[in-house]
Parts: structure tokens; sequence; C-alpha cells
């Protein structure tokens, strides 16, 4: 087991997950609170990189949202986690680039400040 492998296993065990894998061939998918679905992979043409993305749904014709979502992750914005947002029809998506010599406590932080980005997009903070 490599040090990611093992690192995944003890976050997923805390989130009473058991039986997971996670490679560089399949990523590791799943959802929390209902609402935000999160994908870490491995990123493509550089391995030595996760790419952790947290998406969730949006009204397509709310401009002032996209707005205010694109201007979240700007150089003018305060946050604790860096991060590019991009969206797909009606979902946006939150995208991080992470060591792959991550600890589980820094993936679950990630996870945690993702989330929270998207809570403040969603004017739930």
């Amino acid at each position: 087991i490599d040090m990611i492998e093992a690192e995944i296993k003890s976050f997923s065990s805390r989130l009473g997950i058991g039986n997971i894998s996670f490679d560089k061939s399949k990523p590791l998918c799943f959802i929390l609170d209902g609402r935000y679905s999160y994908c870490l992979e491995y990123s493509k043409g550089n391995e030595t990189y996760l790419n952790l993305t947290v998406e969730f749904s949006y009204d397509t014709y709310d401009l002032d949202f996209l707005e205010k979502a694109f201007a979240s992750c700007t150089y003018e914005s305060t946050r604790v986690i860096d991060f590019a947002v991009a969206c797909h029809k009606d979902n946006l998506m939150l995208v991080t680039s992470l060591r792959e010599d991550i600890s589980a406590g820094e993936l679950e932080n990630a996870i945690i400040n993702l989330k929270d980005q998207a809570e403040k997009i969603l004017g739930k903070t």
C-alpha cells in the first residue's frame, strides 16, 4: 500500500466508509451532506498532485450567482484554500490541487474548506 492509499483508508474509516480503493486508474467519489459531490483523482499529466473537486447544482440562469462564484477564486478574495471554479450545465465545481503525500487530516481539512467555500458562494455562511 502506498502512502496516499493508506491515508485515504484512514480518512474513509473516520467517515464510516469501508472497503474503498483509490489508485491512478480510478477516482474516489463520494457525496457529503446529500448535496456536495466530491471526487479525488490523480492530476492528469502530473501524478505528483491530486485534484479534489466538489460539485453542486445551481440555477443556470442566475448570472449574479455565477459572477459571485468566479469572483470567489480571484486574488482579491480571502479564502483558506486555493481553488478554481468551473461550471458545466447546471453544476458548479470547485477544484483544488493537493500534494500526493497529503495526510488524512490534510485531506479532511481540504474537503471541509471546499465545502465552506461552496456554502459561502451559495450564501449559506
